[in-house]
């Protein structure tokens, strides 16, 4: 894939699953990446507590890089403007904590 970065990522005890495939990738620094992408299905309306401390554990990386959130739910299965309004407040959490 064009644009792929070359290098492989390091274990640490900082864990980001994908449940759903049952892999783990894990993260001890942010600082080879210039943005980052954090992303989650949402659950009950919550981001997956898995999703949440990434961000809680990179606080500082990720303030000081651009950062890009995208959730995952049927919600917007009807696109209305209650329902977008519904959706953004999913990110308030995730926001508050940078």
């Amino acid at each position: 894939m064009p644009g792929a970065p070359k290098k492989s990522l390091k274990p640490s005890d900082q864990p980001v699953r994908n449940m759903a495939r049952g892999w783990t990738c894990v993260f001890t620094t942010l600082a080879p990446y210039r943005v980052v992408l954090v992303d989650s299905a949402i659950h009950g309306a919550k981001w997956l507590p898995e999703a949440a401390e990434f961000v809680r554990r990179h606080r500082t990386a990720l303030e000081q890089l651009p950062l890009i959130y995208f959730l995952v739910c049927t919600t917007l299965r009807e696109d209305t403007a209650e329902h977008h309004r519904e959706v953004l407040a999913y990110l308030d959490p995730v926001r508050a904590i940078l």
